[in-house]
């Protein structure tokens, strides 16, 4: 039970993922601002804000940390055709693509893919836990 769980919060989160970079904000060098003004735009619902502002912030951590290689992964697995929805398979062979590409092991993608889903989850809940009167983002 607790696996079907684990693989549904997996799917939820590549899903915001791909969403991200539908929304265009997955390009490099995107300034905060224009960012927080493109969210409040384009996302209609406080928890849709709420899932695009934590990935944003996401993104922002792991590019300040020097967090390279998951950035790549990021992108080479989850962003691309983000019109098209991605099964399984398409994951498996992006992520064989990624690993020989960067001279790694798939397991290493993998593991890179679940550090980013794992500090995603930890700053949404973290945004989540704002009990503030009004959203707003500036």
């Amino acid at each position: 039970m607790a696996e079907k769980a684990e693989n549904d919060t997996r799917q939820e989160i590549i899903r915001i993922f791909r969403r991200y970079e539908r929304l265009g904000l997955a390009r490099e060098g995107l300034d905060p601002v224009r960012a927080y003004k493109r969210i409040e735009v384009v996302c209609a619902s406080r928890r849709s804000k709420l899932e695009m502002l934590a990935l944003y912030d996401t993104m922002r951590v792991l590019y300040l940390t020097g967090e390279d290689d998951v950035l790549c992964a990021i992108r080479e697995v989850y962003f691309g055709d983000p019109g098209h929805r991605i099964t399984a398979s398409v994951i498996s062979d992006r992520v064989l693509r990624c690993a020989i590409s960067h001279y790694c092991d798939e397991r290493t993608v993998y593991r890179r893919l679940k550090k980013a889903r794992e500090l995603y989850l930890r700053i949404r809940k973290n945004l989540e836990s704002y009990q503030g009167e009004k959203w707003t983002m500036l």
